[in-house]
């Protein structure tokens, strides 16, 4: 195999990858994020994704899902009390 086509296979299988990882979404099979209430103004915020998946892009799903649920329930600002990795 010529240097030219291991090239071009690597780069035509790099999209085929980049599309497994996890997008955002709700918690599947899969991964996604999820808010769970635990008082009336502490929401836990999860988010799993795959080995495909860029922390930098878990951390995006998290303050997106952040604002949504901030949004969603009537309030305009949000605290991040803690971080943890499991």
């Amino acid at each position: 195999m010529s240097r030219l086509v291991a090239v071009g296979l690597m780069v035509a299988s790099m999209p085929a990858l980049g599309g497994c990882a996890t997008r955002y979404q709700e918690m599947g099979a899969t991964g996604g994020v999820t808010a769970a209430q635990m008082t009336d103004d502490v929401w836990r915020i999860s988010v799993r994704g795959n080995v495909y998946t860029e922390e930098t892009a878990m951390q995006d799903f998290l303050l997106l899902k952040a604002a949504e649920t901030t949004i969603a329930a009537g309030r305009s600002h949000f605290v991040i009390v803690g971080m943890q990795d499991v």
